[in-house]
C-alpha cells in the first residue's frame, strides 16, 4: 500500500523568475497520481507598499498601478498553467493571485486550499549571504502546514528524484519516520546513494554539570553514540528491505543540527537533503522548524521537508517497523 492520501494537492509558488521556472520544471518531469490537483499561486506587492518604497502615488495612480500589476501577474499564471498542461494535459489546475507579503500569502493560500505539498524555487547563495535569513522560502519553511520541496539548480537533469546523493536527516521523531516512508515508497535507481545522518547535541549541552568530569563524560558520550548508531542502523535495515541493491549508510555525528547537516552535505556532495520537520509554534523552545530554516538558508541543493500530513505509514512500513522494534528489544 502507498500513501493513504487519495487526492494529492500541490501548491506551486510561481513568478517570472528562473527559480520559479525550475520549480515548475521539477513538477512537469514527474509522474503524479491521476487525481492530483495543482494550484499555481503568485503573490505581488501590495500597491500601497510599492508607493511607500518608490514614490507617493495619488489614489487614481494607485488604482491604475494595481490594475497593471494584476494583469501582469495573471498573464504569468496563464503562461505557467499552459506550460504545466503540456506535461500534465488532464491535470486540474487552480490559479491564485494574492497581494501582500509573499511568504504570508503562500502560507495563507496553502491553508485555504488545504495543500498537501508546497513547491517553490530558491536561489543558491555563497559565503555569508547563505546564512542571511529572511527569504521567502526560509520563511515559508517555518510556518507551512504541510510538506515542502525547495528547488534549486539541479546537478543531474531536471527531476527532483534523479539526484544521485541523498542525505536523509533522522532524529527519531514521527516526522523523521514520515520522511523514511517517503523514501521507501519512492522510485529510486541503483546508481543513487543514501546516507542517514543523526546529529547528537554536544555533550556539554545535555549532560548535567555534576557529570562533567572527563571520565564520566567520555563514557556517557560513548553510550549515547552507540545507542544512536544502533537506532540508525535499524532504520537503514528497514530502507534496505524496501530499496533493493541501493547503497544506504548510517552516519552519527556530534554537533549542532543545522550546521552539521549543512557541513556534511557539502563535504559529501549531497544533491538532495530530506528532513522531517514540524511547523514551528510559539510554545517551541527550540523548534525543529528553525533547524529546517537554517538548512534551507545554508544548503546549496534540493531540499525535501516532510511533515506527517502528507506521508503516513504504509502497511508495509508498519510491518517492517514492528520487526525493528523486536530487534531492538
Amino acid at each position: 500500500m502507498g500513501c493513504e492520501i487519495s487526492e494529492l494537492r500541490i501548491l506551486i509558488a510561481v513568478d517570472a523568475s528562473k527559480h520559479s521556472e525550475l520549480a515548475l520544471q521539477s513538477i512537469k518531469v514527474r509522474t503524479w497520481p491521476k487525481d492530483t490537483k495543482f494550484c499555481l499561486c503568485t503573490v505581488v506587492d501590495n500597491p500601497t507598499t510599492v508607493s511607500v518604497n518608490r514614490q507617493n502615488y495619488s489614489e487614481p495612480a494607485l488604482t491604475k498601478l494595481q490594475t497593471e500589476m494584476k494583469a501582469a501577474a495573471l498573464e504569468v499564471l496563464q503562461q505557467k498553467k499552459a506550460d504545466l498542461l503540456e506535461s500534465q494535459p488532464d491535470a486540474q489546475i487552480a490559479l491564485r493571485l494574492e497581494f501582500g507579503n509573499a511568504s504570508d500569502e503562500i502560507i495563507a493560500a496553502a491553508l485555504k486550499w488545504d495543500a498537501d505539498l508546497i513547491v517553490l524555487g530558491s536561489h543558491g547563495r555563497q559565503g555569508i549571504e547563505r546564512y542571511a535569513l529572511g527569504s521567502v522560502s526560509e520563511s515559508v519553511v517555518e510556518r507551512a502546514p504541510c510538506s515542502i520541496e525547495i528547488i534549486k539548480t539541479p546537478k543531474y537533469g531536471r527531476n527532483f528524484l534523479d539526484q544521485k546523493r541523498i542525505l536523509v536527516c533522522y532524529d527519531e521523531s514521527k516526522n523523521a519516520d514520515a520522511s523514511l516512508v517517503w523514501i521507501a515508497e519512492g522510485q529510486w535507481s541503483t546508481d543513487q546513494q543514501f546516507v542517514l545522518i543523526s546529529v547528537l547535541a554536544p555533550l556539554e549541552d545535555v549532560v548535567p554539570q555534576r557529570f562533567s568530569d572527563i571520565r564520566t563524560s567520555g563514557q556517557m558520550k560513548t553510550r549515547l553514540l552507540a545507542k544512536a548508531q544502533e537506532m540508525l542502523e535499524l532504520r537503514c535495515s528497514l530502507l534496505r528491505k524496501c530499496l533493493k541493491n541501493i547503497e544506504i549508510n548510517p552516519v552519527v555525528i556530534e554537533g549542532y543540527a543545522a550546521e552539521t547537516i549543512i557541513e556534511f552535505a557539502e563535504q559529501w556532495g549531497a544533491d538532495l537533503i530530506v528532513l522531517g520537520t514540524h511547523t514551528a509554534s510559539t510554545t517551541d523552545s527550540a523548534p525543529l522548524g528553525s533547524v529546517a530554516r537554517r538548512v534551507v538558508a545554508g544548503a546549496n541543493c534540493f531540499i525535501k521537508l516532510v511533515r506527517n500530513k502528507v506521508v503516513s505509514s504504509s502497511d508495509k512500513w508498519q510491518e517492517l517497523d514492528a520487526e525493528s522494534v523486536e530487534l531492538a528489544l
